[in-house]
């Protein structure tokens, strides 16, 4: 294996993001959007899907090799980066079998993004410069899951935070798009300070920030804790999770496969990828992982209440993610980590799966999202619905689906981890189903019963072109079939996660945490799909008749007003955050800066403007005037000398 070719896999889409770049400063404006979307999505989409392939090879490889005398990874190191004393950086990057999976699903998943992204802006005169900041999104993820020591991974954590700053904010020209784009940076930022602490703190405690030489072992449980909990605040931001959560519904004010992009396949990832890489400083702290594991259920369950009541359909999908992102800490939480890097991948089929049908419903419905003005839609988008009902099912956890395996082992090792116990699992169960009734409420609003919408020719939806509907059959295969990868072992086939997390923690010296399945734990499995069967059946039923929870149960009625409100999470946020530092900052502007500052400044210069004038006098111009002064001074000097 070529050690270089990593660069390879960072530098095509880099290439791409600057040829397409470039293009947008040369197009002519005569020309059709739609030929400007043809030609730039080509050349991003072959930029990205060659990333994939290369990906794809290197997985294969490492898939194949077998530990004999210590763990396989791939190695490039360009030379030193920065110096500081006897602290030094240097450029390297590393793959080993964790981020292998995590390249496949930057590369893979966004190929079909990009691929779906032609058709979707081939009315916009800006493609692109979209599609120069999509293939600059990719490359920042993969240098953040290819670095190969921290600062390498903060430079890509930084990259996808300004890259989504500018794809949220895309349409810029909006108000409501700048603030979205705005609140999603501001927020992203507060959780970066935990990253750079998390960083100090461990060069302090080990002496080497390259993630390779990181070993748990060397450690006190109490900087363990520090440490770590520093990285998770960075997480909470990145990865939604609370307090830094508000961010992330905001976001879809950007195009839908942004969403999809920063949803499913890069930056909402970043934050499982981070602490996959801090697994053995975490299992030195038990509190560290309690703490991770309830704030990710309270997240999980709070965020899955308000997708029940949201009629937007990107919230909707908006608040899955968040509530599935807990899922994955939770996993974390309890120390299953190969299940946790399971769920990632098959949430990133499933939930690019419903982005992407999100978008094609808005594009047929003319820009529409609120799923209410919907309904009727199975008729005119049979493809879009046969795909999206297949996201909707795996999201849900119906039984053979990829989400099913994927939730139904988090589920479980909640009950056979020695960090999980019966409270969080209760937790989660109510969260598992929750999440099957907001994605058949999805599912029967929008394509069932009758179009609510308007009826004349030029407004009735339309199904989408080839570019748009390829991809969602692909990820539809992939959400259906995809979970059998990482089948427990009750099904006799091998655990691939498990087997590569098993590596990673080899490198650590640790001992494995995965979780071994048996017949007689069949039971939560059994629960759980009874769940998810029963209440995707049964609101079906339900969601026919009414659109909302509360007109069939008046007893949900606050309930519904509180979690559509969002639990009013913004407004506290800004009465007791936002509002006092704005305040603060307009005292300080009118009474600090113009009062103080401004007067000080404009004192000073008025007293050497009046001093000014008073000298002036001596600079006449007449030069008996100075003979005189001369003559004066030389008096002075001499008197002074005699005295």
């Amino acid at each position: 294996m070529d050690s270089q070719i990593l660069l390879a896999i960072i530098l095509l889409p880099l290439m791409g993001s600057f040829i397409t770049g470039t293009l947008s400063f040369f197009e002519r404006t005569e020309e059709s959007p739609k030929a400007k979307s043809l030609r730039s999505g080509l050349i991003a989409s072959m930029a990205i899907g060659l990333a994939f392939v290369i990906s794809l090879y290197q997985f294969y490889l490492l898939s194949q090799t077998q530990f004999v005398s210590g763990p396989v990874f791939l190695k490039w190191n360009l030379g030193e980066w920065l110096a500081f004393g006897p602290l030094k950086f240097s450029i390297g990057l590393r793959l080993d079998h964790i981020n292998s999976v995590m390249c496949l699903i930057i590369t893979g998943v966004g190929f079909l993004i990009h691929l779906f992204s032609i058709g979707y802006m081939d009315h916009d005169r800006s493609a692109s410069r979209y599609f120069s900041h999509l293939n600059l999104f990719c490359t920042a993820m993969l240098i953040l899951v290819l670095g190969d020591s921290f600062p390498l991974i903060f430079l890509g954590w930084e990259g996808v935070g300004v890259c989504s700053y500018l794809l949220i904010g895309f349409w810029y020209q909006e108000k409501e798009k700048q603030a979205a784009a705005l609140k999603a940076f501001i927020l992203n930022r507060i959780g970066d300070v935990g990253f750079l602490i998390g960083m100090f703190l461990l060069y302090k405690e080990t002496g080497s920030l390259e993630w390779g030489n990181l070993s748990g072992q060397s450690l006190s449980q109490s900087s363990a804790f520090w440490i770590g909990l520093a990285f998770f605040v960075a997480c909470t931001g990145k990865s939604a999770q609370i307090p830094l959560f508000v961010w992330l519904p905001d976001a879809m004010s950007g195009p839908t496969p942004v969403s999809a992009l920063i949803h499913a396949a890069t930056m909402v990832t970043a934050g499982i990828y981070l602490l996959l890489r801090l697994q053995g400083i975490l299992l030195l702290s038990p509190d560290l992982m309690m703490i991770i594991a309830w704030v990710a259920a309270v997240t999980s369950l709070m965020s899955a209440t308000i997708a029940v009541t949201q009629n937007d359909i990107k919230k909707i999908l908006a608040y899955s993610t968040v509530s599935q992102l807990g899922f994955m800490f939770v996993a974390i939480g309890v120390g299953a980590f190969s299940t946790a890097l399971f769920h990632v991948t098959t949430h990133a089929f499933f939930k690019a799966l419903l982005f992407l049908g999100a978008g094609s419903v808005i594009h047929a419905c003319h820009g529409e999202q609120n799923v209410l003005k919907m309904g009727g839609l199975k008729k005119y988008l049979p493809h879009t619905y046969l795909t999206m009902l297949v996201g909707s099912l795996a999201l849900a956890g119906i039984p053979l689906t990829s989400g099913f395996f994927s939730k139904d082992e988090i589920l479980h090792s909640i009950i056979a981890l020695p960090y999980g116990g019966l409270s969080l699992y209760l937790v989660m169960t109510v969260t598992a189903g929750l999440t099957a009734i907001y994605s058949v409420r999805l599912i029967t609003l929008t394509f069932l019963g009758n179009y609510r919408g308007p009826t004349d020719a030029q407004n009735l939806p339309h199904e989408s072109g080839p570019w748009m509907t390829i991809p969602l059959y692909v990820l539809a295969g992939l959400a259906l079939f995809g979970g059998w990868m990482g089948a427990p072992h009750i099904f006799h086939l091998h655990h691939t996660f498990n087997a590569w997390i098993g590596q990673s923690l080899q490198i650590l010296e640790l001992p494995e945490l995965g979780v071994h399945w048996n017949v007689s734990e069949l039971i939560p499995m059994l629960i759980s799909s009874i769940i998810a069967v029963s209440f995707f059946w049964f609101f079906a039923v339900v969601f026919r008749k009414f659109t909302q929870l509360d007109q069939w149960w008046k007893g949900s009625k606050v309930f519904i007003q509180l979690a559509s409100s969002k639990y009013l999470v913004d407004e506290i946020y800004h009465l007791i955050i936002v509002r006092p530092i704005y305040m603060a900052s307009k005292f300080l502007a009118r009474v600090l800066d113009r009062d103080v500052i401004d007067r000080s400044v404009d004192a000073s210069g008025g007293l050497v403007s009046k001093v000014g004038g008073r000298l002036r006098i001596l600079h006449s111009g007449d030069l008996q005037d100075y003979g005189a002064m001369i003559v004066i001074l030389l008096g002075l000097i001499a008197s002074t000398f005699f005295l």
